[in-house]
């Protein structure tokens, strides 16, 4: 029963990495997309930065722009 239970928390874990992967990728195109539009030559994430002026921020259009892009991700858990 714990290997049926350790075998099932990998299989999970698996499907969250396909789906994060994604998501990632999807993210990486919208915002490469949009830094090209807007002739961004590089593009920080706000974990990474102290002091943001806010015309220089493109988190809200990168997220509309993922949204339309990728509306949703599907967990397959694969079961063998």
């Amino acid at each position: 029963l714990q290997r049926d239970f350790e075998t099932r928390r990998i299989r999970i874990q698996q499907a969250m990495g396909r789906a994060w992967n994604e998501i990632r990728n999807a993210l990486t195109e919208v915002t490469a997309d949009l830094a090209s539009e807007q002739k961004i030559d590089i593009v920080v994430s706000k974990a990474s930065t102290v002091l943001l002026a806010n015309e220089l921020d493109i988190t809200a259009e990168v997220l509309t722009r993922l949204d339309a892009k990728l509306s949703k991700v599907t967990l397959t858990v694969e079961e063998k």
